[in-house]
């Protein structure tokens, strides 16, 4: 649950763990976007800050669906995102999709984040911040067939997904639509 399991100090020192992790596979830019929760603006703002100061540049792409999180990353070269999202889980819950090369980290690369920051193992350095808007570059994309959706897990290749209604995609939605 957001702001009792997962605070935002542990994601702070998560994301210190995370830019750490980049670096170690030759990464300097990390992608950032959140879905609509009420929780993720401030997750995503200690998960910045987190990574900044493990010396990452970071991309923040805003409340977006997860999908252009995926493409964003893919489109900006970087192989290095964090999704501040729970997916389809209810309101009260929150979560962070990781990405550090090609397919989302799980199993025992997130144990070995874990241990990280429990050895207080993270680098300390001075990233740089910036905000960029992809939605008009995805649709683009998404409009001349392409499917930029998530990476599937096991062989890179894309797949598509749709967005829950109240979701960041129905957002973005209600905004292209002029509402």
């Amino acid at each position: 649950m957001a702001g009792r399991e997962l605070s935002r100090d542990a994601v702070y020192q998560l994301g210190r763990a995370i830019g750490s992790e980049a670096y170690e596979q030759g990464m300097q830019s990390v992608i950032v976007g959140r879905d609509g929760r009420e929780s993720s603006e401030g997750l995503m703002e200690a998960l910045c800050r987190g990574l900044v100061e493990s010396g990452r540049d970071v991309v923040r792409i805003g409340q977006v669906p997860t999908p252009v999180f995926y493409f964003a990353s893919r489109f900006l070269g970087s192989n290095a995102g964090v999704m501040v999202s729970a997916g389809h889980s209810g309101a009260e819950c929150n979560g962070l999709k990781v990405v550090i090369g090609e397919a989302p980290l799980g199993g025992e690369a997130l144990l070995r984040l874990g241990r990280q920051i429990e050895r207080g193992d993270t680098l300390q350095g001075n990233g740089l911040m910036q905000e960029q808007s992809l939605i008009q570059d995805y649709l683009g994309k998404v409009g001349r067939g392409h499917s930029p959706g998530a990476p599937h897990e096991s062989s890179g290749r894309f797949r598509q997904r749709r967005c829950r209604p109240g979701g960041a995609g129905a957002v973005q939605a209600a905004r292209l639509r002029g509402g």
